[in-house]
């Protein structure tokens, strides 16, 4: 399934949702805490945010039952997904204060200041949070990739950008995923023409909204289609 969703391959749901027919037929609990936090990166990734939000929530009391330990991360980081897409600023106000102290916090704050127009206060949590990102694990590389395209394209750091889309270009036939599958942060080939458009090369920019919108398309994927 992660594999497959890293390579935007729509046969990923249908791997997806023969796990979720396994774990119904064999009832382990264990199967079934990764069966309902996928059930909500799938609602989540399809635009089904009531689904998505129930998900998450049985996910975390089940998980708490059991002991997951990623339980705490996983909640938190659907949690802080499906907010951003909603716009609900209140439910990621709550996870910040929730988390603080964590270092791995910075990067709620770095997307939250994003979405909230305060440049200023992104530009200030830029240096801890390319810190952090050099040290972090490469299941979470491209989702750190998109943050700092936002982040280049909205301050329009032309050098930045010129060396973000360096690292974007072979990447762009992929999808931006989360670990295990957690959530995903839409097409590469979305935020390279993102790039592409912060540096005024508008038929690049143009042909690479035209490809993200097909493969969001392809996955069912609402929300990155509209984006």
């Amino acid at each position: 399934f992660v594999a497959l969703l890293e390579q935007g391959d729509p046969r990923s749901v249908i791997m997806l949702e023969r796990f979720f027919d396994l774990e119904a037929h064999y009832q382990l609990p264990r199967w079934r805490y990764v069966a309902l936090s996928r059930r909500a990166t799938l609602a989540t990734l399809q635009g089904r945010f009531e689904e998505a939000t129930r998900w998450i929530a049985e996910a975390s009391a089940l998980g708490e039952r059991l002991g997951e330990a990623d339980r705490h991360g996983v909640r938190c980081d659907q949690t802080w997904e499906l907010a951003r897409l909603q716009g609900d600023d209140d439910t990621t106000a709550a996870l910040l204060a929730g988390y603080r102290g964590d270092p791995h916090i910075i990067v709620l704050e770095v997307g939250d200041a994003y979405e909230r127009g305060d440049l200023a206060r992104a530009e200030q949590l830029r240096a801890t949070f390319d810190e952090l990102a050099a040290q972090w694990p490469r299941w979470a590389a491209t989702v750190w990739l998109t943050l700092q395209v936002q982040l280049a394209v909205a301050t329009a750091d032309r050098e930045r950008c010129e060396r973000l889309r360096s690292e974007v270009a072979p990447l762009a036939d992929q999808w931006a995923v989360l670990g295990g599958g957690v959530l995903t942060r839409g097409p590469m080939v979305l935020w390279r023409a993102a790039l592409d458009a912060g540096l005024d090369e508008w038929d690049e920019a143009i042909a690479g909204f035209v490809a993200a919108t097909a493969s969001a398309e392809a996955l069912h994927a609402r929300p990155w289609v509209v984006q």
